[in-house]
Parts: structure tokens; C-alpha cells; sequence
């Protein structure tokens, strides 16, 4: 049991080192604060409580708002993203054919070479830039479902704890 304790610990300490995603902000923006409107009206001090414990009652509207709100954010910040991969992928394809044309080609040797480790330095930057864009990309294009996993794996975790005895 004290083992058990000391690796949720641990993994409690390593989720809330990490800071927020955006996505997470944009959702406790956006629909715990829905849920603070509500509650509001209803009697102030049960929405800072909600708020404190992260316990905000969803209901199927909101969640239905904040995956269209989500598409809205995210399409503006994969959109540039996905061009500049385009294009990457472009010069690479480019350079990758002016190689293979100039190898066919006649030339001296020396000059050959010369000009193939020019295109392999070339290819590497263009594929460093392209494994970035790739991985930018990859952290930007989350959907619902990848969103609510994430919260889940939250949940599960702090039940555990809970069931455990620790608070967070």
C-alpha cells in the first residue's frame, strides 16, 4: 500500500508540474466558467467552491459549445502549420530532384560532390524543420475525444488519491 501511495504520488507531482496545455486553459475558460455563470445565480459560495474542487457541472450543451468553440481554436493555429509543412515537403521533394538530375548529369567529380553535400546539409535542415512542424502539428491537432481522455486520466488520478487518503 505505501508503495502504491508513493508512485500516485509521484505521478500526482509529475501532472501538476507540468503546466496547463493550452487546450486545458481553454477549457477551464470556457466551460467551468459556464458553469460559474449558472451557479452565480444560483448562490455565490457554491461557485467558488465548484471552481476550487474542479467538480463544475457540465451539462450536454456546454460540451456540444466547447467542441465547436475547439474546432474554432484550433483550425487558426493548425492552418499555418500545415501550410508551412506543405511547403517543407515541397523544397525537400525539390532538392531531392535537382540531386538525382545533377548525379545523372555530367560534371567532375569533385564539383559532384561538392554540390551533394551541399543538398544533404540542405535535406538535413529541411528535415529537422519538417520534424518540428510535424511534431507542432501533432500537439495542436487534438480533438474532443483526445481531450476527454486526458481529462479522464485527471479524474482517475485524483480518485485514486482520494481513495488513498491523500488530498490534492
Amino acid at each position: 500500500l505505501a508503495g502504491q501511495l508513493r508512485e500516485l504520488e509521484k505521478g500526482r507531482r509529475a501532472l501538476l508540474s507540468k503546466p496547463l496545455s493550452p487546450l486545458m486553459a481553454f477549457f477551464i475558460d470556457f466551460v467551468l466558467r459556464a458553469g460559474e455563470r449558472r451557479q452565480q445565480q444560483q448562490q455565490q459560495e457554491e461557485e467558488q467552491q465548484e471552481v476550487q474542487q474542479v467538480n463544475a457541472k457540465l451539462h450536454h450543451a456546454d460540451i456540444a459549445e466547447f467542441c465547436g468553440y475547439l474546432a474554432n481554436w484550433r483550425s487558426p493555429r493548425l492552418a499555418p502549420l500545415v501550410e508551412t509543412r506543405r511547403q517543407l515537403q515541397d523544397e525537400r521533394l525539390r532538392l531531392v530532384q535537382e540531386q538525382m538530375h545533377e548525379r545523372g548529369g555530367r560534371g567532375e567529380r569533385g564539383e559532384r560532390v561538392g554540390r551533394d553535400h551541399h543538398h544533404e546539409v540542405e535535406l538535413a535542415a529541411i528535415s529537422r524543420k519538417l520534424l518540428e512542424t510535424e511534431e507542432n502539428i501533432e500537439q495542436m491537432n487534438i480533438t474532443s475525444d483526445a481531450f476527454w481522455e486526458e481529462v479522464a486520466a485527471i479524474t482517475d488520478l485524483s480518485t485514486d488519491l482520494h481513495s488513498l487518503g491523500v488530498r490534492a
